[in-house]
């Protein structure tokens, strides 16, 4: 009898550790996907959404600027650089890598302990490794994204 109240606390207290787990990324996730997809726009011309291109930083006026042509002045090129687009785009994404950060790493602390503890005891890759695996590529990948963007908005490179 004794063991099994001990294993009904330790189920208890285990869903109880899922449910908190839930709940806070809940609390980052859904703030982070209304804030994606506001930068998404719509599907009609002329929707109010705010309509980025995260990949050349919302800045189309870059487009139209040649840096190799001398008759491009270092005005044009500021301009283009400071477009309230760019610095909105950085924004958001500043956000968003904000909002990702703890459920990467809080939340998904227990996958990274078990897939840590995997690795050491056995070399056994389960799927919270593969977990570990797929999610840390990804959020690695969306840092580099967002750190290369940063270095071409302030610098212009």
């Amino acid at each position: 009898a004794d063991s099994a109240a001990r294993m009904e606390n330790t189920r208890r207290a285990e869903l109880r550790e899922w449910k908190s787990s839930l709940l806070l990324s809940l609390t980052f996730t859904i703030p982070l996907a209304v804030l994606h997809m506001s930068t998404m726009g719509g599907a009609n011309e002329g929707d109010d959404g705010l309509h980025i291109d995260m990949m050349d930083g919302g800045n189309d006026m870059m487009d139209n600027i040649n840096i190799d042509d001398k008759t491009t002045n270092d005005n044009d090129y500021e301009m283009a650089m400071n477009n309230s687009m760019t610095s909105k785009c950085i924004i958001i994404n500043t956000l968003m890598l904000l909002l990702a950060t703890p459920v990467q790493f809080l939340v998904g602390r227990r996958f990274y302990k078990s897939a840590y503890r995997g690795l050491m005891h056995g070399c056994v890759m389960g799927m919270d490794f593969l977990v570990v695996l797929g999610t840390s590529a990804a959020y690695l990948y969306s840092v580099i994204v967002y750190l290369w963007q940063l270095s071409y908005y302030y610098h212009g490179q």
